[in-house]
C-alpha cells in the first residue's frame, strides 16, 4: 500500500501536508529526526520499534518505516511519506555519505550610479551542468535609502556564507546566511546586527573557516563611512577585530588566518583564528615565500593581485625564538605608480628595508630598520630624491643596537661610465650624513669598533663616530 502522491504545486513547494494511509490518520510534516519519528509511529500502533532506513526518491527525502510489529502484519507493510520542509532534499544522506560539493558560490555586485541602484545576487555554479542560477537577489536604492544588499567571498567547499543587509530609513537588519553547496540550499540564517537608520551602500561580506567559525564585514552602526569586521555569529561570541575605511577582500588563508584589505593605510592585514603550524620556529604560510633568512630570523613576502588590477606586496618578519611573524612592510604597484619595499639585509635583530615610491616624473626614496624580535621600528631616514645611493643588498652595512645604521652606497652618473662610492650614516632622528667618498671599490671593510664606525679607503684606515 503506497501513500497518495502530492499534487504538482505541492511537489514544487515541498512544504505541504501529505496524507498517509488511513490506518495512520493524518501525518503532519514533523520536525523530529527520522529515527525518532519512526519510533513514534510504531508506538502508536502498539508494536516494537521498527527498523528504519533513509532512501532518496526523485528530488525528495523519503522515510520508509518497515515495521515488524504483529499489530500491522494483517495490514501488510505500512509506508509513511513525510515531506521534510525543514531540510533540503538529500541533505541527510549527503551528511552521512560525505558527498562532494556540487556547487561553487560567488556574489556578483553591480552599481548603476545614474539610477542610484546597487544590484547584487548570490550565484551558484553547478559543476555538473556548468550552469549558474541565482540563489538570492537584492536591489539597494541609494536615493531612497532602502532595499537589500548582498555580499560574500567566493566559496567552493562544503559550505558557503554570505551577508544580507536590508531595511529602510527606519531600521536596518544584517543577516549571515549559510549555504549547503552539496544541495544548493540555505541551511542556516543568523541575525547578527540590527540598528536604527537606513542601509549603507558600503560593501558587505562573509567567510567561513574550516573550523566553522564565521567572520563577516558590515557597516559600523551610527558611524557613516566606517566598516567593522566581526568574528562569530552567536550573540555572546561576536567580537570586533577591525574598524576602518575601505575594508574589503575578506578571506581565509591556511585554514586558520583571517585576511582583509584596509583602505587606510592601503595594505593587507591578518588575524590568526588559531595558532598556525610551525617549521623551524616560524609559522608555515603557503602564500608567503622566504626572502631573507638567518639562524635567528626569517623574512617572507607574498604578492596579491595582478599586473592589470595592481599588485600588493606584504612582508612578514619572524623571530624564531618567539614564533611571531608580524607584517613589517608592504608595497603596491599599479601601472606607472608604485611604492616598493626592497629587503636589504637582516643584521642581528634588525631588518633593513629600502622604500621607493613615485611615478615616471617624481621619485622619492628612504630606508628604515625594524626590530624583528619586537616588531618595533628603529630609525627611518629622511626622504631623498632619486637617484639616491641608499642601502642595497650585498653592499657593506652595519646596524647599531638602537637601530641606527651605516652603509656604503654608490651613485651611477648618467654623464659618464665612472662610479663613486660613499659612506653614509644615520642619526637617531633619521638625518643622513656623508662620512667619506672615493672611486668605486676603494671603500671597504665597514665595521663597528665600539661606539665608533671604521672602514678603509684605498687601504687606509678611516673612522668616525656615529652621528
Amino acid at each position: 500500500m503506497v501513500g497518495p502522491r502530492a499534487s504538482g504545486a505541492c511537489r514544487e513547494q515541498r512544504n505541504c501536508l501529505v496524507q498517509a494511509p488511513t490506518v495512520f490518520g493524518f501525518v503532519k510534516p514533523l520536525v523530529p529526526r527520522p529515527a525518532a519519528l519512526a519510533r513514534g509511529l510504531a508506538s502508536r500502533l502498539g508494536g516494537e520499534p521498527p527498523e528504519e532506513r533513509l532512501a532518496l526518491a526523485g528530488s525528495g527525502a523519503t522515510l520508509i518505516a518497515l515495521s515488524r510489529s504483529n499489530a500491522v502484519l494483517g495490514l501488510g507493510l505500512a509506508l509513511a511519506v513525510v515531506g521534510l520542509a525543514w531540510a533540503p532534499p538529500g541533505a541527510i544522506a549527503a551528511r552521512a555519505s560525505g558527498a562532494q560539493p556540487r556547487y561553487t558560490m560567488h556574489v556578483a555586485v553591480r552599481s548603476d550610479l545614474a539610477e542610484g541602484l546597487v544590484s547584487s545576487e548570490v550565484l551558484l555554479d553547478d559543476q555538473r551542468t556548468h550552469r549558474s542560477r541565482a540563489l538570492r537577489k537584492g536591489v539597494l536604492m541609494m536615493r531612497g535609502h532602502r532595499g537589500r544588499l548582498l555580499g560574500g567571498a567566493p566559496a567552493d567547499g562544503r559550505l558557503g556564507v554570505y551577508v544580507e543587509e536590508s531595511g529602510d530609513t527606519s531600521q536596518t537588519r544584517v543577516r549571515v546566511m549559510v549555504v549547503d553547496l552539496v544541495t544548493g540550499r540555505t541551511v542556516r540564517r543568523h541575525m547578527v546586527l540590527r540598528y536604527e537608520g537606513a542601509p549603507s551602500s558600503l560593501p558587505v561580506s562573509a567567510v567561513m573557516a574550516p573550523s566553522g567559525l564565521i567572520a563577516w564585514l558590515a557597516p559600523a552602526p551610527g558611524r557613516p563611512g566606517i566598516q567593522q569586521i566581526r568574528v562569530g555569529v552567536s550573540r555572546h561570541a561576536r567580537r570586533v577585530v577591525a574598524t576602518g575605511h575601505g575594508l574589503e577582500r575578506l578571506g581565509i588563508e591556511d585554514s586558520a588566518t583571517l585576511r582583509w584589505f584596509s583602505g587606510r593605510p592601503q595594505t593587507y592585514q591578518y588575524l590568526d583564528l588559531r595558532a598556525p603550524d610551525r617549521r623551524d620556529g616560524c609559522p608555515v604560510r603557503e602564500r608567503f615565500k622566504p626572502a631573507l633568512s638567518t639562524p635567528e630570523a626569517l623574512v617572507t613576502e607574498a604578492s596579491y593581485g595582478s599586473r592589470r588590477s595592481g599588485t600588493y606586496e606584504v612582508v612578514r618578519a619572524c623571530w624564531r625564538a618567539t614564533g611571531r611573524d608580524p607584517v613589517v612592510a608592504s608595497g603596491t604597484r599599479y601601472l606607472e605608480v608604485s611604492a616598493s619595499a626592497d629587503l636589504v639585509a637582516i643584521v642581528g635583530e634588525w631588518l633593513v628595508v629600502s622604500e621607493q615610491w613615485g611615478d615616471r616624473y617624481n621619485c622619492q626614496v628612504s630606508a628604515y630598520t625594524v626590530n624583528v624580535a619586537t616588531a618595533r621600528q628603529g630609525v627611518r631616514t629622511e626622504e631623498q630624491s632619486c637617484p639616491w645611493a641608499g642601502p642595497r643588498r650585498d653592499w657593506p652595512l652595519v646596524v647599531t643596537a638602537d637601530g641606527t645604521f651605516a652603509w656604503v652606497g654608490s651613485y651611477v652618473w648618467v654623464q659618464g661610465p665612472t662610479t663613486e662610492t660613499l659612506v653614509f650614516a644615520t642619526n637617531r632622528i633619521g638625518k643622513v650624513v656623508e662620512l667619506d667618498r672615493g672611486p668605486s671599490g676603494t671603500l671597504t671593510d665597514l665595521r663597528l669598533a665600539g661606539d665608533q664606525l671604521a672602514w678603509r679607503n684605498a687601504g687606509a684606515d678611516r673612522g668616525a663616530p656615529m652621528p
